[in-house]
């Protein structure tokens, strides 16, 4: 029922009714360049970052009714939580490093360990925050065991142009995208890698997503050769499905059986209930849209998704059917992510 999302140059929108009817928070002050936003899983703590000029981490343990601001002023790009929103770690972008609190964002601290700032893309987390995993552009993947004490860089060759990385809830499971490259996936908690060589040439891949246990896997990639690719064993083989679009960005159950995924540059929603082998168009929306972000609750039942421009559209039924949602006018959302259960989201303009 929580949801939560951002609008860039806007500002942070929850929900506690999985989207019937949304709050807009002002007590931030001005329009900020929200970049990521993240939960705990019953979305009651959130913590949102934003690119600088105001950049900051901004948190709430109220399901986002008030909002307390943290960290320096720093070009933000990434945030990830325990599950139960104590843990936080987030990574800076144009020359910075990671961070990471304890305390649910009441107090920071700067990693200096990993070298020279760096371009810092995305971070993730295990379930209980103990192992993390970040990944700079260009770079190698770093990560840590301690909750981000230490940190250990593994090389998989060469630097690369890394989009993004997820965790499996143990950590154990990490699964990494290159821009113009490949799919890297890693059983042991980051220690050694394994790239994809299998889905043929290098691909701008988009977004990554996994099952808690991290067994089933579906990544999306933009045109040319834009497809979404899954896995069921851990990433050891990969299928093509869907359609070459201009796919963005990707979302699944706990369990990896039912999937959805949007597709920008004038595109659809599209869902799955057999962990990708088949994929259904949804054109109930109406005209194409620029959709940016896609969230799912843990069972699959309850999506939601935004475009840019547009308003939010969520569905209670696996993607059946979907109502959209105003906020007043049209916005520019960036991203949106949903509590376990699907009542509390919340979104960044």
């Amino acid at each position: 029922t929580k949801l939560a999302a951002i609008v860039y140059n806007g500002n942070i929108w929850t929900s506690t009714d999985s989207g019937a009817s949304w709050t807009e928070d002002t007590s931030v002050g001005s329009a900020k360049y929200w970049q990521s936003i993240t939960q705990s899983n019953d979305g009651t703590k959130l913590a949102a970052v934003a690119h600088s000029p105001n950049g900051r981490v901004w948190t709430s343990t109220d399901s986002g009714a008030t909002w307390t601001k943290g960290g320096a002023d720093l070009n933000w790009r990434c945030i990830s939580s325990s599950n139960d929103g104590t843990k936080l770690a987030a990574v800076v972008n144009l020359g910075g490093n990671i961070w990471t609190s304890s305390d649910s964002g009441a107090s920071w601290t700067e990693v200096t360990s990993t070298g020279s700032p760096k371009e810092w893309q995305s971070i993730t987390s295990s379930s209980d925050g103990t192992k993390l995993a970040a990944v700079p552009n260009p770079g190698n993947v770093w990560t840590s065991t301690d909750s981000g004490a230490s940190w250990t860089e593994t090389s998989t060759g060469s630097t690369r142009a890394w989009v993004g990385i997820i965790s499996s809830g143990d950590g154990t499971k990490l699964a990494a995208i290159v821009y113009n490259g490949n799919i890297w996936t890693s059983t042991d908690s980051g220690a050694s890698w394994t790239e994809d060589t299998s889905v043929g040439s290098a691909k701008y891949w988009q977004s990554i997503t996994q099952s808690n246990d991290g067994t089933k896997l579906a990544a999306v990639a933009h045109s040319p050769n834009g497809r979404v690719w899954t896995s069921t064993d851990s990433g050891a083989t990969w299928t093509k499905g869907g359609a070459d679009l201009n796919w963005r960005c990707i979302s699944s159950s706990n369990d990896g059986t039912k999937l959805a995924a949007v597709v920008n540059l004038g595109g659809n929603i599209w869902t799955s209930s057999d962990s990708g082998a088949s994929w259904t168009e949804v054109t109930s929306t109406g005209s194409p849209k620029e959709w940016q972000s896609i969230t799912s609750s843990s069972d699959g039942t309850k999506l939601a998704a935004v475009p840019n421009p547009g308003n939010v559209w969520t569905s209670t039924d696996s993607g059946a059917s979907w109502t959209e949602t105003s906020t007043g006018s049209t916005r520019a959302w960036v991203g949106i992510i949903s509590s376990g259960d699907g009542t509390k989201l919340a979104a960044i303009v």
